[in-house]
């Protein structure tokens, strides 16, 4: 291909390279598509579409190869009888001479978006094989895999006397995203790995800033949680609340939506008790006896060992044929829930009389009232559990509620259900300080790191673009994004099953469910 001079527009003089037989009229025309309405230099649509061609370029270094190849095979043909090689070696010189253009013209930004992007890129590489592999120490492994790939692409992507340089810049990039990508690279233990399966399940999302051990990766979410435009931990926490309401039947923790689910269950109840009757059989009959004899020999007073007697009496006076009647059923455990709160000794025993009418009560139930009065039975244990760590706006106290659940009969066997999943998953992911606090403070707090992210956003770009001021307005957009992609990245489930090697969907149901057992039991 035969090389042209030609006149540009502002009076200097350039150099086309054009197939050799491209007559005069066809050259001027390609110059004139190239260089007509060319943007003024320190425009911000050249500043901000070279900043994030540098991005790229920094993340996939033959991005510029790429480019070439795309424009070469869906572009047109701007110069007459040229080929697909021709139009890629073109494009090529065109892309590199750009860049060439752009360094020169914005010193600094250049090297910064190659170095975000190489960082951004390499991290996920160089976390992501040692993870996958459980590799035994994935910050060494992490660091000599960015050296050697970054020297390597360094020195293939540079030119004639760069290569040395760019082989070295390649190497250091690399070495730093290898550390980064091997200090976020860690597999779960399988307790850790157990719960996390089992909130994937739940439909809870979780990222790094949840599972991760690291202090520094915790101030890292805690600090852009800061500086981000968007609250990229709330989607958990709200899939937490949710799965809290679905435990109870209900839609939401709004106040409104738990008292229809309350009204919902308790008339469920309502209708399974009055419509059966209690089996007064020999089992329900042995604890009532034995529950006599405990007041005689427990309780001081004889008035209350009386009412005891008495309670059992009229059980046993007022069933039929062996049966219980529903509706007395009814009111007998009504009064005798009420008699059992805070009524000492006595309470207790009211409160062991009423267990076991409610024992024998449901081992007599059959087809759908014996399915539909666990699961009535259920919610309303998990709504008592619930309401009073519900603030009235809706909100939950994490905390508190996993505290209250812990403190279940069942939590500490493991067979707490999915009430013990959750508060294993509380517990463990939802931590202070990462999820928690008021949303009006949250909201100043977050308002404060939004202005000073992009303030200083701002003055780079402003420097960075030679004084333009829609360089300052790209680089406040830059930091803006920055600090709102790496606290997306950390709250993201997808890189945390990158960067730690989690592969919960291979875990069979069964597993998780004893790991999350044995995790709980501890």
């Amino acid at each position: 291909m035969a090389i042209h001079r030609l006149q540009a527009p502002d009076g200097s003089i350039i150099r086309i390279e054009a197939p050799d037989d491209a007559n005069p009229e066809q050259i001027l025309s390609f110059a004139q598509s190239n260089f007509t309405n060319k943007p003024p230099e320190g425009s911000f649509s050249k500043w901000g579409q070279g900043a994030v061609f540098e991005t790229a370029q920094g993340a996939l270094p033959v991005f510029d190869e790429l480019g070439a190849a795309a424009n070469a095979v869906l572009g047109p043909r701007v110069v007459p009888g040229e080929t697909m090689s021709q139009a890629y070696d073109r494009g090529l010189a065109n892309i590199r001479a750009a860049e060439k253009d752009y360094e020169k013209t914005y010193p600094g930004t250049k090297l910064a978006a190659n170095l975000t992007g190489g960082l951004a890129s390499g991290a996920m590489a160089y976390g992501a094989v040692p993870a996958a592999y459980a590799v035994a120490n994935p910050i060494k492994t992490g660091m000599a895999l960015g050296a050697a790939q970054g020297a390597a692409s360094g020195f293939a992507g540079g030119e004639g006397d760069r290569r040395a340089l760019d082989a070295g810049l390649g190497a250091g990039v690399g070495t730093a995203a290898g550390f980064l990508g091997g200090a976020l690279s860690s597999r779960l233990d399988p307790q850790t790995e157990a719960m996390v399966s089992k909130a994937d399940e739940m439909g809870i999302p979780l990222g790094i800033a949840h599972t991760t051990n690291s202090p520094l990766l915790k101030t890292a979410a805690t600090a852009t949680n800061r500086i981000s435009v968007a609250d990229n931990s709330a989607p958990s926490r709200e899939a937490f609340a949710k799965a809290l309401a679905r435990q109870m039947g209900a839609n939401s923790l709004d106040p409104a939506d738990m008292a229809a689910a309350k009204n919902q269950i308790t008339g469920t109840l309502n209708r399974i008790n009055t419509s059966n009757t209690v089996p007064v059989n020999n089992e329900l009959l042995w604890k009532l006896n034995q529950i006599e004899e405990r007041a005689a020999s427990t309780l001081d007073d004889t008035g209350d060992i009386s009412k005891i007697n008495r309670n059992i009496a009229n059980i046993l006076n007022r069933s039929e044929g062996g049966q219980l009647n529903g509706q007395l059923y009814q009111d007998m455990r009504t009064n005798l829930g009420a008699d059992s709160v805070n009524n000492g000794s006595l309470g207790i025993m009211k409160g062991d009389i009423k267990r076991a009418l409610d024992q024998s009560f449901n081992s007599g139930l059959t087809g759908d009232d014996a399915i539909a009065n666990q699961l009535a039975r259920k919610q309303y244990g998990a709504y008592k559990t619930i309401e009073p760590a519900v603030d009235g706006a809706g909100g939950v106290s994490i905390p508190q509620v996993v505290n209250r659940i812990k403190k279940s009969p069942g939590y500490a066997t493991g067979s707490g259900g999915e009430m013990g999943d959750l508060a294993r998953i509380g517990g463990a992911f939802m931590r202070p300080g990462l999820d928690s606090g008021t949303a009006a403070n949250s909201a100043v707090l977050q308002g404060m790191g939004n202005i000073g992210m992009g303030g200083v956003g701002a003055g780079a770009g402003y420097v960075a673009s030679g004084g333009d001021p829609y360089g300052a307005v790209g680089g406040a957009a830059l930091g803006l994004g920055i600090g709102t992609g790496v606290n997306k990245a950390l709250y993201s489930p997808l890189v945390r099953r990158l960067m730690q090697g989690a592969q919960p969907e291979i875990m069979s149901p069964a597993l998780a469910r004893a790991l999350m057992q044995q995790g709980g039991g501890q």
